[in-house]
């Protein structure tokens, strides 16, 4: 009879450990003795540690990341590092054509008397975007740019009419795809000026929360929006996030646009821009002929200069001529 009282060694002590009650042990190495030991298939076939083994391994590959999670598993969580921010996206291999369709609405823009240009084809200021876009994609053509952010010196310069009207006008174009991200976190407004109803933040697509195929929406098929909802003040930390980069890097590769707009909070108020920079090919600068000075312009000008491209300077909200002038 075995006594239970002394600690055990060599292998049986193992199996002990392990929870192996088994009374019949491995002795100790010896060739001498092998005629002794217990089999190897009775001892993955009764073993209640190696059946719990093995019940580990065989979940372990059922999961690995060379085969991909099971039907029915739950979500992974929200990536949290740059290259596993981009499997995110790449794992769901969701283009163009598998965005969510959404409809701008004309009410809220005839009551405020600012004009979008798909809808209002023979005002003055459809022309005016129609030469701008095509000079822009004349430029970036050029160039091989796509990525362009638009933004003011100073709050309320009228960054938002002007990136909202550009990308529908260049949405006009067949064939071709543009992509409008409203950026400035801070006060979005491209789904008011489409009068879209929207509820999701920007920061949840940029920091990874939910998925490109759950924020951006098509308005068409030549046009698809990142639209934004709720004001937060941290912008700017969250551009400088690499992950940020890496999402919207993804984001782009997935959906392929000929023009990526970027509405862009303030220039000389909030940083987000600068954060921007180094994923830009270029600025348009928008002026507010009502208030904007040319120092303002010059420090923005200061501000970009050798970072990215100055694309051009547009002129919002000129002065009516005074009469009696030509």
């Amino acid at each position: 009879m075995n006594d239970m009282s002394a600690p055990p060694t060599g292998r049986a002590a193992s199996a002990d450990a392990a929870g192996d009650h088994d009374p019949e042990v491995w002795p100790e190495e010896d060739d001498a003795m092998a005629d002794h030991r217990k089999p190897r298939d009775r001892l993955t076939r009764d073993s209640d540690w190696v059946r719990r083994l093995n019940d580990v391994v065989e979940r372990a590959a059922r999961v690995s990341v060379f085969t991909g999670q099971p039907p029915g598993a739950p979500a992974l969580p929200a990536a949290r590092t740059a290259a596993a921010a981009n499997r995110q996206l790449v794992t769901r291999p969701e283009g163009w054509g598998a965005l969510g369709e959404v409809r701008p609405r004309t009410r809220k823009l005839r009551e405020s008397g600012a004009p979008l240009v798909s809808f209002y084809r023979d005002d003055p200021v459809a022309h005016a975007f129609d030469v701008l876009r095509t000079r822009l994609v004349q430029t970036l053509r050029q160039n091989g740019w796509r990525r362009v952010a638009v933004a003011a010196p100073d709050a309320g310069g009228g960054t938002t009419f002007t990136a909202v009207n550009l990308a529908l006008s260049l949405g006009r174009i067949p064939g071709s795809r543009t992509l409008l991200m409203d950026m400035n976190q801070k006060r979005p407004g491209v789904a008011a000026a489409l009068d879209i109803g929207w509820t999701v933040a920007m920061r949840e697509f940029l920091s990874g929360a939910s998925h490109l195929s759950d924020h951006i929406v098509r308005s068409g098929e030549t046009l698809a929006l990142g639209l934004g909802a709720d004001s937060f003040q941290d912008g700017a930390d969250l551009l400088h996030d690499p992950v940020t980069a890496t999402i919207i890097d993804g984001a782009i590769d997935v959906l392929k646009p000929d023009v990526v707009l970027y509405d862009m909070p303030a220039m000389l108020e909030q940083d987000d821009l600068g954060a921007m920079l180094p994923q830009l090919d270029g600025v348009l600068l928008v002026s507010d002929g009502t208030r904007t000075t040319a120092r303002r312009i010059a420090e923005c000008e200061r501000l970009i200069g050798g970072r990215t491209q100055l694309l051009g300077v547009i002129l919002n909200r000129a002065r009516p001529p005074i009469l009696g002038r030509g």
